[in-house]
């Protein structure tokens, strides 16, 4: 089989890890990837998936507008036998089948979460008519296998879903140094904890920071660390909630965000709604306790690895952030836990479960250009 990649976005590095495991483990399996030319910025190519082609990707360098006029014509040329489209992200022309991932589509029910503007609504209706006319849907849990299928109308058949890969990137650190190193550069100390957050409703970040300060107003010790997942909500959240103990940071790498999480008390969130618990896993991939609000959500992705707090109980959870600083017992056996359901996660598993869905493709019958 040849398959072919959207790379045009840039990708993520648990799927860069996923291509790299084909690669090296079935031999029937030829990768391609499509990218910018570098040295024709308003050119779309094909490459043979190698290390030094992943190395000269640069995304973004033209509209989505040009990918939906010229990415077909770059896929028909390449005589491949599926193109697969990360985070949703697929031309409205298939001259060839098709898969795609719809990582998080949370912003279908969650209004707030829906980009704004007409020019990237036109894009995001293009974008979901384009995975609808796929072969195949793939998703990370049931909670988001639900959604897709209820608001693009579409058969459950057609979704097909994959415990979300773990970069191998997360993992234990054993070397204290390599923490304080990276801790030496600000001026946040352990005890801390950190979270992933933005503004939408469902994440509740308020809810957290109060908890927090009500945590300092006790007496206690620590810092607060929140990664941003976008510029501007950065800038708006470290300009109004920045205090002594609160740093608010910008996408960190992950590199950077495996150090962080690796020498935290615990990662914390009060989020209501969660279809991929991402972070969540990351952190149990690390060792790190994870401590969040008892939703239906958090419970189905989590089972019983996570410390759960009734939604709403800031006491409690307030109690829960003392025993993660204090309680060792309660550290190795959130660590211990959290490292075994992230075993169910593994780069490893995912790649395997993808090989089978292009297998399925590969003998259907239906041609999304066909219909």
């Amino acid at each position: 089989m040849r398959i072919g990649y959207n790379f045009l976005n840039g990708v993520e590095l648990p799927f860069v890890e996923s291509l790299q495991f084909i690669s090296k483990n079935f031999e029937n399996i030829s990768n391609y990837i499509f990218k910018y030319d570098t040295k024709r910025k308003n050119s779309i190519v094909y490459k043979n998936f190698s290390e030094e082609n992943l190395n000269n990707v640069e995304p973004n360098k033209r509209s989505w507008i040009y990918e939906e006029i010229f990415l077909p014509f770059s896929v028909a040329n390449s005589k491949i036998d599926i193109f697969l489209g990360f985070n949703n992200n697929l031309p409205l022309r298939q001259p060839c089948k098709t898969a795609v991932i719809i990582k998080d589509p949370s912003y279908l029910i969650f209004k707030d979460e829906m980009p704004k503007g007409w020019e990237t609504k036109i894009k995001i209706m293009m974008k979901l008519s384009a995975s609808k006319k796929s072969n195949k849907i793939i998703t990370f849990s049931d909670i988001s296998k639900s959604i897709i299928a209820t608001k693009m109308a579409i058969d459950e058949n057609k979704i097909e879903t994959i415990p979300f890969p773990v970069s191998r990137e997360y993992q234990p650190i054993f070397v204290n140094e390599i923490i304080q190193n990276l801790l030496s550069k600000t001026n946040i100390k352990q005890p801390y904890f950190f979270t992933t957050s933005n503004k939408s409703k469902r994440k509740n970040l308020n809810e957290l920071l109060e908890i927090f300060k009500m945590y300092l107003d006790a007496n206690n010790e620590g810092f607060l660390i929140i990664e941003c997942q976008d510029q501007c909500e950065f800038e708006q959240l470290n300009k109004k909630n920045s205090g002594k103990n609160i740093y608010f940071f910008k996408r960190l790498n992950d590199k950077e965000k495996k150090i962080f999480l690796n020498g935290a008390a615990g990662y914390i969130t009060t989020s209501l709604f969660e279809s991929t618990c991402e972070d969540e896993l990351n952190a149990m991939a690390c060792g790190t306790p994870v401590i969040c609000y008892e939703t239906e959500s958090h419970k189905k992705l989590l089972g019983q690895n996570a410390v759960f707090v009734k939604k709403g109980d800031k006491k409690s959870f307030l109690k829960m952030l003392k025993s993660a600083k204090d309680s060792l017992n309660l550290k190795l056996q959130m660590k211990a836990l959290g490292i075994q359901h992230a075993k169910k996660h593994t780069i490893d598993i995912f790649s395997n479960k993808l090989v089978s869905i292009f297998e399925k493709i590969h003998s259907d019958i239906y041609s999304p250009d066909d219909k």
